[in-house]
Parts: C-alpha cells; structure tokens; sequence
C-alpha cells in the first residue's frame, strides 16, 4: 500500500477491518503522531468521496495540531471537528449519520464517552 502526501502528510487510505487492525477501533479516520514529527493519517477509503473530505480535514488538522499534547480531548475534537466542517459541510453531517446508525461507531463513542472525558 502506498501512500499519499498531502501537505507533507503521508496519508494511506483502507477500508474498515484494515483500519481496526491498525488502530484497534473502527474509526473514520486516525492520526498517528499528532502534532508532532513525521505524522501519519489513516483514512478509511470504502467511505463517500464528501465525508472522506471532511474527515481528512479533520485528521489533518490533529496532525499540524501544535496544541495537540496540551489540550483536553474534547477541546482537540471539537478543533478538529471544525476543519472538518469548513472543509465540507455535507461530507461532516453525512457523517454524523454514518456514525449513529452503525453499532460499531456507537460503541467506539460510548467507549471514548466514559473513559476520556
């Protein structure tokens, strides 16, 4: 699997399963490194082209995050959140209702609910 650069960014695109197997959740999308040197995002492929946008937004800014490591989880997310927005709207309440309506993305946010913030 190659990998893109965007922005410096090596960016590798997957679907699903591969993504959990990399990061142990089912996420979207997942920086790893952030704010720091060399950062890596992983991007689930087998999503819309517009929610792929806004999540690469949003991974993008974790990885270029320079406040990253001294912030609240909930302070980072909701940064993110707005690139991810700003970058495409659509894309980022598509999904939103990606997220609600999947029992694994469900439990990934129960999971982050009680444990991080």
């Amino acid at each position: 699997m190659n990998p893109e650069f965007i922005d410096g960014v090596r960016v590798f695109r997957a679907d699903k399963d591969e993504i959990r197997k990399w990061t142990g959740e089912y996420y979207f999308g997942y920086t790893s490194n952030p704010g720091g040197v060399n950062p890596v995002i992983w991007l689930r492929n087998d999503l819309p082209e517009c929610v792929q946008a806004s999540v690469l937004a949003h991974e993008m800014y974790h990885a270029k995050d320079s406040k990253f490591h001294s912030s609240s989880l909930l302070d980072r997310e909701v940064r993110a959140n707005i690139a991810g927005v700003k970058a495409h709207p659509l894309g980022f309440l598509l999904g939103i209702w990606l997220s609600i309506t999947d029992k694994d993305r469900l439990r990934l946010y129960l999971n982050r609910l009680t444990k991080n913030f």
